[in-house]
């Protein structure tokens, strides 16, 4: 109880600061020392409602889902800058408050029903530096190579709402809370302690770079609680019964320690034809554990079965049920621009960019569940390759008569195709907990491959004070999918109003549409 008195006043003290900094005249964000310090930062508040019922069929339906203040600070300090070489120091820290369960009493009451209060504590804020901190390291730099040592986000890809080619970092989706902008894949990633070296030999041929990560580090993907709003329906294994809920707390908490037995990955860069191409490796462990082969679901039964009685021993067991096993990533990537211009009807298309990314996931393990006596299923674990390809087209689209009126400003586009496939897959195996594959793939059970294509619509009024913005999602094999409209005002320099809607049909969460309000102020 202390320990939460305590952030709490953190967070207020925090938040008073920076609203404190909207009466300062001074430009943001603030350089200090004679700008070797600089620092920047964002407070934002979210609201979010239900417009469609519950989705908990035999929980309490609940409005509030989300009331989160957050609070997000970066710094840069360039502690040596000469002309050969420069070392800087960087820092990003994040947490938030997120009052939704002291506002709706039926959401805290469908929590008590189906969670824990481990789970509830974590959906009102981060209390841990390995959350809050998402990023701090020491980035020494010359002309032919860098070294970064420290907490680290690593972006290897381009595509947005599904990843492909971006595989070093696990995502935090606790810390969502508006999927409608789930297109910015470095605010969801989990920061990493590694040792990242950037090489640049000078006259090299296709002007390659070479990129090595030794990672010693490893964290699990976060996702919200049972009896939570699920941001993507992630939904965990015998969801009505509390007891799994508890173990499901467990699981997060047996992270390997991988010291002696790193993560590594390598990437090499280079321009070609007018194509930037990349070319990865990554030695890494799958960020959401399978069962530990046969023993390891009985464990996860046992767990479930002696919770009340045994309860410490069965949280030993689920540690003993998971596994985070090791595998190999192969891809590339492929970016092109193009200046010419595309016909379209009454419109013409311009500042093209097509955009390719494959990857293999090398012998990536699963879980195959084949039926046993009664409630026990036998779960032995297989090695199943998977292939990804994406291909997407960013383009600005001239509107007559609008565009030439609106301080010829273009409509933004992007379009994207996904398409997955593992080979082999039986329609028992399953990556992780249940249901992840079509999760994170879109893969049905009775399938082996999926395709799904996203859109996003974006345009500029009264330069940038009034923006529209459209994202489209749907998977052509499972006919599920989303759409959300959203308008964004800039009423003052470093202040967004943002209003969202978001309607999802054809699939488990059809019945979970909702609206979101946000309020946020840059410093």
């Amino acid at each position: 109880m202390k320990k939460q008195r305590r952030i709490k006043w953190f967070l207020g003290i925090c938040i008073l600061g920076v609203l404190w900094t909207g009466a300062v005249r001074e430009a943001f964000p603030l350089g200090l020392a004679d700008q070797r310090l600089i620092i920047s930062g964002t407070l934002q508040q979210e609201v979010l409602w239900h417009v469609d019922g519950s989705f908990i069929p035999d929980g309490a339906g609940y409005d509030i889902t989300n009331f989160r203040t957050t609070l997000k600070l970066e710094g840069t300090w360039h502690a040596i800058q000469k002309p050969d070489y420069q070392l800087d120091l960087r820092v990003v820290f994040k947490n938030f408050y997120d009052a939704a369960l002291d506002i709706d009493g039926n959401y805290s009451h469908s929590m008590n029903l189906y969670s824990t209060h481990s789970a509830m504590h974590d959906l009102r804020y981060y209390d841990t530096f390995r959350d809050i901190c998402r990023e701090i390291f020491l980035n020494f730099t010359t002309d032919m190579y860098s070294i970064a040592i420290g907490k680290q986000i690593i972006n290897w890809g381009e595509t947005s709402a599904v990843r492909m080619a971006d595989v070093v970092n696990p995502v935090d989706l606790l810390g969502l809370a508006n999927q409608a902008f789930m297109t910015n894949f470095y605010d969801l990633k989990r920061g990493l302690f590694m040792g990242r070296f950037l090489f640049t030999p000078p006259n090299a041929p296709l002007s390659t770079s070479y990129e090595l990560l030794i990672i010693p580090e490893f964290e699990p993907d976060l996702y919200p609680p049972w009896g939570a709003y699920p941001p993507i329906g992630i939904v965990p294994p015998f969801e009505i019964f509390k007891p799994f809920a508890q173990a499901m707390d467990a699981m997060y908490s047996d992270r390997p320690k991988t010291w002696g037995e790193p993560q590594i990955g390598f990437r090499t860069r280079g321009q070609v034809g007018g194509f930037d191409w990349s070319l990865l490796y990554f030695y890494g462990r799958a960020t959401t554990p399978i069962f530990d082969g046969n023993t390891g679901y009985k464990n996860y039964l046992i767990a479930y079965l002696g919770e009340h009685g045994h309860h410490y021993y069965g949280r030993s067991m689920v540690r003993d049920a998971y596994a985070y096993p090791f595998f190999n990533t192969f891809g590339f990537t492929l970016n092109r621009p193009f200046t010419f211009k595309v016909p379209l009807l009454f419109t013409w298309m311009d500042g093209n960019i097509l955009h390719i990314e494959s990857v293999l996931d090398y012998q990536r393990p699963f879980n195959r569940f084949t039926q046993g006596g009664g409630i026990v299923k036998v779960c032995n674990n297989e090695r199943l390759n998977r292939y990804g390809l994406a291909v997407g087209w960013d383009s600005k689209v001239y509107i007559p008569w609008l565009t030439p009126r609106n301080n010829n400003n273009y409509l933004k586009a992007k379009f994207q195709l996904f398409q997955n496939w593992i080979q082999g897959r039986k329609e028992s195996d399953e990556w992780g907990q249940y249901g992840t594959i079509k999760s994170f793939f879109g893969i049905p059970p009775t399938r082996r491959s999926s395709t799904k294509v996203t859109a996003e619509l974006s345009y500029d009024f009264f330069k940038t004070r009034l923006m529209p913005f459209l994202y489209f999602s749907h998977n052509t094999t499972t006919g599920e999918g989303m759409y959300s409209p959203s308008l964004t005002v800039m009423p003052f320099n470093n202040w967004m109003i943002t209003l969202s809607y978001v309607n999802f049909y054809h699939s488990i969460m059809k019945h979970t549409d909702y609206m979101a309000f946000g309020i946020e102020r840059d410093f």
